[in-house]
């Protein structure tokens, strides 16, 4: 095979083939296709890419497209979004909102936690190839299509702590969510909830398109929270309690 010539190369099952029209030999499943000019190994029937131009950042790995692998060392690559309307449905547990643009898990945790629990949760879950899960703010969660109702209210992020007093007591005594209810169907509010409540969490990543998310529900503008963190009354701030955090599967005490 001429070197020079561009070629696709196509991961197929059950055998990889070199071939040099974009179409896969009759019987043949297409899962991945590369136009770069690489050189290939085989080994116990596997492909492995050792030289060339496969596509895929440094940093982000193989994206199958040749450019778009910048996400971090492990993360998957998903096309770029185009807002919209409707859902997508990312790998096995995911989902992407096309109107915000936000990925979501599809259900809540099994397990009902403190901000602090939920913080570490999302902070080291590893879902459908993605491993930058965060809690959301109460204005995105507000938007998250699978949101139910529920007796209790969902954890949000950020944490606060009093103003007046160590980060750690804050962290381990006396931190709060501004949390999101919907105790009836349609009938969203916030909650200002202190460090023993434990709700429902549901993971998120990515950056919200701009003015898609329920802003009336941020923390500085629903009233259950807002004197708590503007003007004059305010008395707490957020605080980074990450490092006070811990997930066991069990609320242990509020930590």
């Amino acid at each position: 095979m001429d070197a020079s010539k561009w070629l696709n190369w196509v991961a197929v099952r059950p055998q990889p083939f070199w071939y040099d029209s974009g179409v896969a030999p009759a019987g043949h499943d297409t899962q991945v296709t590369v136009t770069a000019p690489c050189r290939v190994g085989a080994l116990l029937g596997v492909l492995l890419l050792v030289q060339g131009a496969c596509g895929g950042g440094a940093a982000g790995g193989p994206s199958g497209t040749g450019g778009a692998g910048g996400a971090g060392a492990g993360d998957a690559v998903v096309t770029p979004c185009v807002p919209g309307t409707g859902v997508e449905q990312i790998g096995a547990a995911s989902l992407r909102d096309r109107a915000t643009c936000l990925i979501w898990q599809r259900v809540v945790a099994a397990t009902l936690m403190t901000n602090k629990q939920a913080g570490r949760y999302c902070d080291t879950l590893a879902q459908d190839g993605f491993s930058d899960w965060r809690v959301p703010a109460p204005e995105e969660l507000a938007t998250w299509p699978n949101l139910a109702v529920s007796d209790n209210a969902f954890i949000t992020n950020p944490i606060y702590v009093p103003t007046a007093g160590t980060l750690a007591d804050g962290c381990t005594g006396n931190s709060h969510s501004c949390n999101l209810t919907q105790y009836n169907a349609g009938a969203l509010a916030c909650a200002w909830q202190g460090v023993g409540f434990a709700g429902p969490t549901v993971c998120v990543r990515g950056t919200a398109t701009a003015g898609t998310t329920a802003a009336r529900f941020a923390a500085a503008a629903c009233d259950a929270c807002k004197a708590h963190l503007t003007g004059a009354t305010a008395d707490f701030h957020v605080a980074d309690c990450l490092p006070y955090a811990t997930f066991t599967g069990a609320v242990d005490g509020g930590r």
